[in-house]
């Protein structure tokens, strides 16, 4: 397809290259029937199609998809510094024969080029996101196309065009009208079996393709093409019909789609069928029959006919009807039998008679009149009933228990003039008899009725009413009812079979009113008396009315006096009158308040651990009369009051105490004013069931002591209990305290300037009262929902349970130097202190709201357990949360936030604590605790975090104590990793336990914060960032993923801060260079590394097994073979030489090792260790491998 390339600039002959440019190749592009893109060669030279000259294609009028210009490709080169802007492709379409019109121009955009050796570019200019539609508004015809391109250039007069050979470029293509199906002519009816005329099509466009019949008139089933390809369809061709079929022709204009020509109809007439006409029936004289039906015919009702004569010989009259149903209305009354049937013509068929319908009339019924009516006893016979004067036939009697006989209708199968009295059997109650009297097909007629009244006998019925009143009341009302008869009187009697004490009351009603009555001393009966007619009387049920003596509450006995509440004793009852439905108790002798009702109906009452002095009485109460009470007893509790008679303040000195003995925590202890005051000291823990201080009176509970109270704790104005640092108040149930304490409490070593964040012990202390040399703009509270500290006044009041950011006094010490230590300040809190359940409210985690961070505190004065305060918060706290604790010295570098969980405490920083506790997490993680007057932060999801008694623990000043409530210690094995440069320091921790998985453990991993500080290091766990990680039992193949963050780019270091469990046994930690392929051993030593700023996550990895060159290939584990036998364990490495062996309990304890073995198979002997699960670390010049063994 060579095409002609028009060249305009010549190469000059000396090699310098002439400014030039023109076309190398050109293409149009179509879209063709929606078939995609089609290039066309203009001045091209492809395997594409030659557009000049083409014959695209023919078209259907108004297509939208069957020719669409799509653009154009144009490859032009440029040399000696001629440049292109533009290029351009036209076309024009016309008629054949007609006077062509204007060029439509398309721009064609640069899309590509590359240097040629003319010192230009050979350039792509394309573009294929036209959609022209070149057929809209083209009638039918043959068309012409006519393309050609120009370029926009600098040179050659400023355009140049693609030709062929001086002239356009032109293809052709055909557009044909749209189909038309046109009308068919001929539609008509003929006989069943009969051959149809012929059918013509007129006004169509196109040509006949075929001709279609169908039996449906939307030719949607039984279709059948007809091979005809003219316009008339003759009858012959189509043959005899039997049932009405649709024509149609099928027409199809060149390249569109056929259409269908109108439907032409030819209705096929069954011959004619008379059917069967229903509704033969019987009926009354004088009454208009139902209607008739005809059904089953083929053809149209003429005409229905009726005759006197079954045949239709006689008496036929003619009835104006052509619709199927003959109504009753229509015939009217009848007085005499009458035949009925239809007139039926299919077409042109002859006319078909119907079956004959007979209508048979009666009679009328007559019912009749019944002779006999009477009055009878209930259970007699009645005499015989007589019917007389009726028409028809007795069809059977009837007896009824209404008068209309609208109910209890009883049909009696007798169909003679007469019902005998024997036939009626016994009556019971009145009955009403009729003759039911039909003649023919009448209806049935009811003879007059007859009555049999029944006299029912006497019924006494039943009295309600029964009671039991107290003596001398008078009873309520007694009520008769279910009698049968009237009332003729009431009785009483003082025997329940009234044999004996019967008296007569004149009352006829139903009702016996308690007034008339009057009051009752004694148990009496009652019943009405009741006569039905001429019957007997009859009795009544016996309403008791049961009269009780008064309650008498009698006496108890039993007196008792104690110090302590570890008491118990016996209360007897005695003297009483009536039935004991409880005990109470108050702690008023007169019970006029704080009454406790006691579930106890017995004569004894047994008490234990009364903590108060109390009071007791039973309640006795005889039948319905009021209850009476006892007299009280009471068991009085003595506090156990400080008088000092020792002559020191020595809390644990008897005979300090009124009781000579120690207040314990079953005694209630009470400290009046003197000489000498208890001071609580020595690291003593002392108990009292409730505490009471008088006015003028004074404890101290000394730093290292604890005060333990089962009770309420209650301060008289002017009494005193301070507690000092490090001293603790601790209380057991969840009762009010009452009165204000001291509670002193001192931050860890900070300097001016720096923060704590605090929680109040006691309730009504304020933020400033509480530190009031702290300017008045430097108090803080976290937003939750901005994740910011706002300031608030300093008049706010401490929120129960809640953390307040507040700076140290303004005139604390400032910051020398980092060798010049900072100096604790001491804080007051003055208030009621806080007992019992405590619930505060926080904003949970919600998407795009709140993160669900909000700073909570110790409500106490005391410090609490963090593994009960875990427990406690179950799903109100989030899975990755640790408590965070503000330990900040007023330095950016470092991060704000310690972390501590049930697994480890990772610190923030190298300085001294900049919290309100300064306690170091050091021991078993279940005996750690939060200090009194401790603010932290707590990662909710969650509304409320709840605080209460069970989580208060008796540890100061760092010490542990451990208690009953004390969690069995769990074995843990940790390692604490330092990440420091010169902008910054951070830890964290990764832990191992039974316990913990390697998902998210609520309670033991704690989130990272990032950008919290310069650096912050962290572990991964998915895709959280964890400061603190828990991971299952050790495993020596563990890969623990590590991650950091550095805002500076730098050289840093990794260490190991310290460790514990298997780590501090001998097992080896690797710190993994991901990038730098390096692996190094962390016990050796600190890894520095330098890196740019960012988070990184995916460049170490903490590993337990230094990987090993191919030259020192790893040990294989299969290979490796531990196992009991007997009381020793057998080890057999396989080829590999063994050097050493080691034994470690899962608390990471070593119990065994041996080195210098060098071969491949030991014993291990004599091992003294009970039956458990034990850890054998086997190494070898090519690796060292871990295996577990239950022994």
């Amino acid at each position: 397809m060579k095409k002609i390339i028009l060249l305009l600039i010549l190469f000059a002959a000396n090699g310098i290259f002439a400014q030039s440019a023109g076309f190398n190749n050109t293409f149009i592009v179509f879209s063709i029937n929606g078939n995609g893109n089609l290039y066309y060669d203009l001045n091209g030279n492809t395997s594409n199609y030659d557009f000049n000259n083409a014959t695209i294609g023919t078209f259907c009028q108004g297509s939208t998809n069957g020719m669409v210009f799509k653009g154009a490709e144009h490859n032009i080169y440029k040399c000696g510094g001629c440049d292109l802007t533009s290029t351009r492709l036209y076309y024009r379409i016309y008629l054949n024969g007609t006077t062509p019109g204007n060029f439509v121009p398309n721009t064609i955009g640069y899309t590509s080029g590359f240097n040629n050796g003319c010192g230009g570019q050979d350039q792509m200019w394309s573009n294929v996101g036209y959609n022209t539609n070149l057929l809209a508004g083209l009638g039918a015809g043959n068309y012409t196309i006519e393309v050609y391109s120009d370029a926009s250039v600098t040179c050659s007069g400023g355009t140049v065009y693609a030709s062929n050979g001086g002239t356009n470029y032109k293809a052709y293509f055909t557009v044909t009208a749209p189909s038309v199906g046109g009308s068919v002519s001929g539609s008509q009816s003929v006989c069943s079996g009969s051959t149809p005329t012929d059918l013509t099509l007129s006004g169509h466009t196109g040509s006949i393709t075929k001709w279609q019949r169908s039996t449906s008139s939307d030719f949607t089933s039984g279709v059948t093409d007809i091979s005809n390809t003219t316009a008339t369809l003759t009858g012959t061709s189509v043959g005899a019909l039997t049932a009405t079929t649709y024509f149609r022709a099928v027409v199809t204009s060149g390249a569109c789609s056929s259409a269908n020509s109108a439907v032409a109809t030819v209705t096929v007439n069954a011959p004619s069928a008379g059917g069967s006409v229903s509704g033969s029936q019987t009926l009354c004289s004088g009454s208009t029959p139902t209607d008739l039906t005809l059904s089953g015919h083929t053809g149209s009702v003429t005409k229905w006919q009726r005759s006197t004569s079954s045949d239709f010989t006689s008496g036929v009259t003619d009835i104006s009807n052509a619709t199927t149903t003959l109504t009753g209305a229509s015939i009217g009354a009848l007085t005499a039998t009458t035949y009925f049937r239809a007139v039926v013509v299919s077409g042109a068929c002859s006319s078909a008679n119907s079956s004959v319908a007979t209508v048979t009339v009666n009679a009328p019924s007559a019912g009749g009149s019944v002779s006999g009516s009477q009055t009878i006893c209930s259970g007699s016979t009645p005499s015989d009933l007589t019917l007389i004067g009726h028409t028809g036939s007795i069809t059977k009697w009837q007896r009824s228990t209404s008068s209309d006989f609208t109910s209890g209708v009883t049909d009696i199968s007798n169909t003679t003039t007469t019902l005998t009295g024997t036939f009626v059997g016994a009556l019971t109650a009145t009955t009403y008899f009729r003759a039911v009297v039909t003649s023919g097909a009448c209806s049935s007629a009811n003879s007059s009725v007859a009555t049999v009244t029944v006299n029912a006998p006497s019924a006494g019925g039943s009295v309600s009413g029964s009671q039991t009143i107290c003596s001398g009341s008078t009873p309520s009302d007694l009520i008769l009812s279910g009698h049968t008869g009237s009332v003729t009187k009431w009785q009483r009697s003082t025997s329940s079979d009234f044999t004996s004490g019967i008296a007569d009351i004149s009352n006829t009603t139903t009702t016996l009113t308690g007034a008339s009555i009057g009051t009752l001393t004694a148990t009496t009966y009652f019943r009405a008396v009741v006569t039905s007619g001429a019957c007997s009387s009859a009795n009544s049920s016996v309403a008791t009315v049961t009269v009780n003596a008064p309650s008498v509450g009698g006496v108890v006995s039993g007196s008792y006096e104690f110090c302590t509440t570890d008491n118990s004793g016996t209360l007897t009852l005695s003297g009483h009158t009536g039935s004991i439905i409880k005990w109470q108790s108050s702690t008023v002798s007169d019970f006029s308040a704080a009454v406790s009702d006691i579930s106890n109906t017995g004569t004894t009452l047994n008490f234990t651990d009364v903590a108060q002095t109390t009071y007791y009485r039973a309640i006795v109460k005889s039948g319905n009369c009021a209850e009476a009470a006892s007299a009280s007893v009471g068991v009085i509790i003595n506090n156990n009051m400080w008088n000092g008679a020792a002559g020191n303040s020595d809390w644990n000195d008897a005979g300090n105490w009124s009781c000579g003995e120690v207040p314990t925590q079953f005694e209630n202890a009470v400290i009046a004013a003197g000489s000498y005051q208890p001071d609580i000291t020595g690291n003593n823990a002392v108990s009292a069931a409730s505490l009471t201080i008088l006015n003028g009176a004074g404890v101290v509970v000394r730093s290292g002591s604890n005060l333990i109270v089962t009770n309420e704790v209650v301060v008289e104005e002017g009494g005193s209990l301070t507690i000092e640092n490090n001293g603790n108040l601790i209380q057991v149930n969840d009762v009010d305290n009452t009165g204000a304490v001291t509670v002193q409490k001192n931050s860890a070593p900070i300097y001016r300037l720096d923060y704590a964040m605090w929680s109040s012990p006691v309730a009504g202390e304020t933020l400033i009262g509480f530190s009031p040399e702290t300017l008045s703009n430097r108090f803080y509270q976290y937003n939750p929902l901005s994740d910011q500290y706002a300031t608030v006044p300093g008049s706010t009041t401490f929120a129960e349970g809640a953390g307040y950011l507040i700076r140290v006094a303004n005139t604390h010490p400032s910051f020398v130097n980092n060798e010049t230590p900072g100096t604790s300040w001491r804080g007051t809190f003055v208030g009621t202190p806080n007992n019992g359940d405590v619930n505060v409210a926080v904003t949970p985690q919600q998407s795009g709201v709140s993160q669900g961070y909000n700073a909570v505190g110790n409500p106490y004065p005391s410090p609490i357990n963090i593994y009960a305060f875990y427990a406690a918060n179950t799903g109100t706290i989030a899975d990755a949360s640790a408590l965070y604790f503000w330990r900040k010295k007023n330095d950016a570098a470092t991060s704000y936030y310690a972390r501590v969980t049930k697994l480890a405490y990772t610190a923030n920083t190298g300085n001294a604590w900049g919290d309100a506790g300064g306690t170091a997490f050091n021991g078993a993680p279940n005996t750690w605790v939060i200090n009194p007057g401790q603010g932290f932060i707590v990662q909710a999801i969650g509304s409320t975090v709840h605080f209460n008694n069970a989580m208060r623990v008796p540890v100061n000043n760092g010490q542990i104590f451990r208690t009953a409530q004390d969690e069995s210690e769990i074995a843990i094995s940790r390692l604490w990793l330092n990440l420091s440069g010169q902008d910054g320091f951070s830890q964290a921790a990764i832990g191992y336990t039974d316990m913990t998985t390697l998902g998210l453990d609520y309670g033991w991993d704690g989130k990272a914060f990032i950008n919290d500080g310069d650096v912050t290091l962290f572990s991964l766990a998915g895709e959280e960032t964890l400061g603190i990680q828990a991971r299952p039992s050790f495993e020596a193949s563990d890969v623990v993923p590590m991650g950091y963050q550095a805002t500076q780019p730098g050289t840093y270091t990794i260490a190991l801060d310290h460790m514990d469990g298997v780590f501090e046994a001998g097992q080896d930690i690797y710190l993994q260079d991901n990038l730098l392929n390096i692996t190094h051993d962390l016990k050796q030593g600190a890894y520095e590394f330098t890196t740019e700023a960012g988070v990184v996550t995916n460049r170490f990895n903490v590993i337990y097994a230094e990987p090993l060159s191919t030259e020192n290939p790893t040990l294989d584990a299969n290979s490796v073979i531990v196992y009991k036998d007997g009381s020793s364990i057998s080890i057999n490495s396989g080829t590999a030489d063994m050097t050493g062996v080691s034994v470690y309990d899962t608390r990471g304890r070593l119990l065994y090792s041996a080195k210098d073995i060098n071969a491949t198979e030991t014993v291990i002997n004599g091992l003294q260790v009970q039956q458990q699960v034990l850890i054998v670390e086997v190494t070898s010049p090519k690796g060292k491998i871990t295996k577990k063994l239950i022994y």
